[in-house]
């Protein structure tokens, strides 16, 4: 008479066993973060009172037993995280009843079956992290319109996104990254009114992104990278007011950033706009985002100065600037935001000095990388304080003066790159011993400066 078998998160091992077919009452079996191994019994289907089988994260092979399909009860089916290969079965598309199905971070293979059409009640589908192919079966999306939670990313899937996906008015997340798809972003998205997560990364697509999806007034991910859109960000994306992570990078995106992006979308955590063709200036409206922990726009013809408002975002984590054209005195800008762990703001115009207190103002610092810049003056001793720095980048500038010897007190330094500078040894003649302490330094550069002396005999520890 036993209903339910819950043995989930132990350290159960072997197989599972065959004799379990007879508690025929089972209800809810769940076997699942074990380390069970072996098929999948294909007496399970004997269970025709099943409910919720979960079998997640286990070491489990061989193929998805066609007679589970006998289980007409079931609701919920997770076979995630196993070794399962072979194809999904076409029977499965008689389970009437299922909500949920997740057979994702397997080795299932083949088409998606179009009699997963049948399960009208689906609600949660995650196929991701397989080696599926074909293109999305219409059908499914023509009739489980109840789907809120769609996971189809990182198999080989193909073929135009259906137009029917627009079908789906309570999908929440939609998930196809890393896919080869082709064509363009359906604008009938715009339909999903529902939807906060919208992961198109990696899939081959091209064309314009729609000016229709600003009417995603819920959406608070939006994952476009690495594609081959072209054309410029919609300025209608300011009406999608809850984004939170924006990520447009390695696109062929032209135009200019929105200029009131900061006060449209306050929410902003992380804008991710790198490897594009953008120009004009970083908008000032940036300031407004106070949750703001990412900025990067490397690698696009960005110019002017970065403005001042920017330094009023004190939780920015990461910046990155570099390679384009932008100018001015940036440094003492970001010295507000303490929580800086990566600056990097290469292959630009940037000059000034860097400022003395840098190293007690952004004590979280990690990677500075300001090389190929007009920086000038010598290297703050406070570089000391940042114990946790492994790469120090300041190749390229017009500094001066001395390396410090503080620097000696960055045990975690990795790379340390000062060339082309007009640094010299000062009156000790040599260059700095202290830089003898830095035991896991891999890459040090001093080369093209105006060192003199001879090379400390520490050196021979590192």
């Amino acid at each position: 008479k036993l209903k339910f078998l819950k043995l989930q998160g132990n350290g159960l091992q072997g197989s599972i066993p065959i004799n379990l077919r007879a508690c025929t009452d089972l209800l809810q079996l769940r076997l699942n973060n074990n380390f069970l191994s072996g098929s999948i019994p294909p007496q399970l289907s004997s269970f025709h009172n099943l409910e919720n089988l979960d079998l997640f994260l286990n070491e489990l092979t061989g193929g998805i037993p066609q007679g589970l399909a006998n289980c007409s009860p079931l609701k919920s089916i997770n076979l995630g995280v196993n070794f399962l290969n072979g194809p999904i079965p076409s029977q499965l598309g008689a389970l009437r009843l299922l909500r949920v199905l997740i057979l994702r971070s397997n080795e299932v293979s083949g088409d998606i079956p179009k009699s997963l059409s049948n399960c009208t009640k689906l609600r949660f589908l995650s196929l991701y992290e397989n080696v599926l192919q074909g293109p999305i079966p219409s059908e499914i999306l023509t009739s489980s319109t109840r789907l809120e939670d769609l996971y189809l990313d990182s198999n080989k899937l193909n073929g135009r996104i259906p137009e029917e996906i627009g079908k789906l008015w309570k999908l929440r997340k939609l998930i196809l990254n890393n896919n080869t798809f082709t064509g363009g972003i359906p604008t009938v998205l715009a339909n999903c009114s529902s939807l906060k997560v919208l992961a198109l990364s990696s899939t081959s697509l091209y064309g314009y992104i729609p000016a229709e999806l600003g009417s995603l007034t819920q959406l608070e991910e939006l994952w476009l990278d690495k594609n081959s859109l072209a054309g410029s960000i919609p300025y209608s994306l300011i009406n999608c007011t809850e984004l939170r992570n924006m990520f447009l990078h390695h696109k062929k995106l032209v135009g200019t950033i929105p200029k009131d992006i900061g006060y449209k979308l306050p929410k902003l955590q992380k804008m991710e706009l790198s490897f594009n063709q953008l120009s004009g200036n970083l908008p000032k409206s940036l300031g407004n985002c106070s949750a703001l922990l990412l900025l990067s726009t490397v690698e696009n013809q960005l110019s002017g100065v970065v403005p001042l408002e920017l330094g009023m975002v004190s939780s920015l984590q990461q910046i990155y600037l570099g390679r384009n054209r932008c100018k001015g005195d940036v440094l003492p800008i970001l010295l507000n935001c303490t929580q800086l762990y990566k600056v990097a703001v290469e292959m630009n115009r940037f000059w000034g000095s860097i400022p003395l207190e840098i190293g007690l103002k952004l004590t979280k610092l990690q990677e500075l990388s300001g090389g190929g810049n007009q920086f000038s003056g010598g290297i703050p001793k406070s570089f000391g304080n940042c114990t946790r720095l492994s790469t120090l980048a300041l190749y390229g500038n017009q500094l001066s003066g001395v390396v410090p010897q503080e620097l000696g007190m960055l045990t975690d330094l990795q790379r340390l790159l000062l060339f082309e500078n007009k640094l010299s040894s000062g009156n000790s003649g040599n260059v700095p011993s202290a830089l003898s302490l830095l035991k896991n330094l891999l890459f040090l550069d001093l080369s093209i400066n105006k060192l003199q002396g001879s090379i400390p005999s520490e050196f021979n520890t590192l």
